[in-house]
């Protein structure tokens, strides 16, 4: 019930931050005091050997990586999603609702990740690292690209003229030159 009306009883004495359930507020208050939660959820699916603090989270671990079960459908477009928070996030997509700004230029995001994304720009921040050559990214998909790009074999080739190619994309645009369609591809920025 407090989780629909919005009741936050239980707060963080070091930050305030407010919880609907003592025990979310004991996992939280682990974070200041370093003190590891102990983890006595275990994922019984073969290969896997992650373990939880709490059963709500084993179970999210389980639909996300084994089941892929979405239960949660947006009544606009179809989409389908894990979570229910994914689902709310997915509906600011029709709402147009970016409740997140950013402090320095005022773009707004839908949520707190994207805005965290972008805020790299204004402070150069590149928390990625390429373990080949040192050189650092905005994002981890940047830094895969690199990789395939620079420290990889050519792995995607051309059915019709056998000219190889580091991305996907790439070949995707390629195809496009056989078909009469083509468009040129430019690459991502670091």
């Amino acid at each position: 019930i407090k989780i629909h009306t919005g009741e936050l009883p239980h707060a963080c004495e070091t930050c305030g931050k407010r919880f609907t359930r003592a025990t979310y507020l004991r996992t939280h208050i682990r974070k200041h005091t370093l003190e590891p939660a102990p983890k006595k959820f275990l994922c019984s699916y073969e290969n896997c050997s992650r373990t939880f603090t709490a059963k709500a989270s084993l179970d999210l671990h389980i639909r996300y990586k084994h089941t892929k079960e979405k239960p949660f459908t947006c009544e606009n477009c179809g989409k389908t999603f894990s979570s229910m928070s994914g689902l709310s996030e997915h509906k600011r997509i029709h709402t147009g609702d970016k409740p997140e700004e950013c402090t320095i230029c005022n773009n707004k995001f839908v949520n707190k990740q994207s805005l965290k994304k972008h805020m790299r720009l204004h402070t150069g921040e590149k928390p990625y690292l390429c373990s080949y050559c040192g050189e650092r990214f905005l994002s981890s998909s940047r830094r895969s690209e690199h990789i395939q790009c620079k420290h990889m074999e050519k792995q995607h080739e051309c059915s019709v003229c056998h000219k190889k190619f580091h991305l996907k994309r790439t070949l995707t645009g390629h195809m496009r030159i056989h078909s009469g369609q083509h468009t040129k591809i430019l690459p991502l920025p670091n």
